[in-house]
C-alpha cells in the first residue's frame, strides 16, 4: 500500500512542478548538473542558485555559479538528500497516522 501511495505522490509532485515557471535567464547551472536538478522541484533548485550567489562568505559569480565546480556539485547533492530526507518523512507520517 505504501508503494501504491508513493507512486502517485511522486507522479503528484512531478504534476505539479512541471508547470511551475521559474525566470530561465537568472539561473544558469551548467548543463553537466542537469541530472541533479531535475531531482528537486523547481522552487528548491531556484532557491539553491539564489543561496549560491548571494552567500555572505565565500560568495560566487553567476560566471563561477555556471562553470563545473566541486563545491556546487556537493552543494546541490546536499540539497538533494535534505528533500529526499523532507519527502520520506512527511510519506511515513502521513502512512503512520
Amino acid at each position: 500500500m505504501f508503494h501504491i501511495f508513493h507512486e502517485r505522490f511522486h507522479f503528484f509532485l512531478q504534476c505539479k512542478i512541471q508547470y511551475q515557471i521559474f525566470p530561465d535567464n537568472i539561473m544558469k547551472f551548467n548543463e553537466a548538473y542537469s541530472d541533479l536538478i531535475r531531482q528537486l522541484p523547481p522552487s528548491l533548485a531556484y532557491e539553491a542558485w539564489t543561496r549560491l550567489i548571494s552567500r555572505k562568505r565565500n560568495p560566487i559569480t553567476e560566471e563561477e555559479a555556471s562553470s563545473i565546480n566541486p563545491i556546487i556539485e556537493f552543494f546541490l547533492r546536499h540539497e538533494i538528500n535534505r528533500y529526499q530526507k523532507k519527502v520520506k518523512i512527511s510519506t511515513s507520517k502521513f502512512i503512520t497516522t
